[in-house]
């Protein structure tokens, strides 16, 4: 099995779970931390308190937070207390101008970004990861 054949794996089995766990009615997103081989942190998108009733499902403005915001401020509050190694970020769909401007200021803990879907509106967020020096690449 090859890096991205794990990779997939993870990124596969978090979606699965992000459609069991669905509190934003538009789209079920997961965004997967990978910080050691054996430890992978989960995070999904859905309205402030996880309260279903509070999402509009309007696209780009349902009042959701996405998965990708939840992890990185996760990232920044945890990874200077656990002496993190750089995490790999899986995401089921690429991440959004907004999103993919976060993670590249959080790049020093970063080491990639990876994603199953493309997003279906808007490719911009892989154009700022690149920019910004990451690696981004669809599994």
């Amino acid at each position: 099995m090859t890096d991205f054949d794990w990779l997939t794996r993870i990124a596969c089995d978090a979606e699965q779970e992000a459609t069991k766990r669905l509190t934003c009615r538009r789209k079920a997103v997961c965004t997967s931390l990978v910080l050691w081989k054996d430890t992978t942190v989960n995070f999904y998108n859905g309205p402030l308190n996880d309260d279903p009733k509070r999402c509009s499902n309007q696209v780009g403005g349902c009042g959701c937070i996405h998965s990708e915001f939840r992890a990185m401020v996760w990232l920044l509050e945890q990874a200077p207390l656990m002496d993190v190694p750089r995490a790999t970020i899986l995401v089921t769909y690429s991440p959004c101008t907004s999103c993919a401007n976060l993670i590249v200021l959080c790049k020093d803990y970063v080491d990639g970004v990876y994603w199953l879907y493309d997003t279906e509106h808007d490719m911009r967020g892989i154009e700022i990861l690149q920019a910004g020096g990451l690696t981004a690449r669809k599994l």
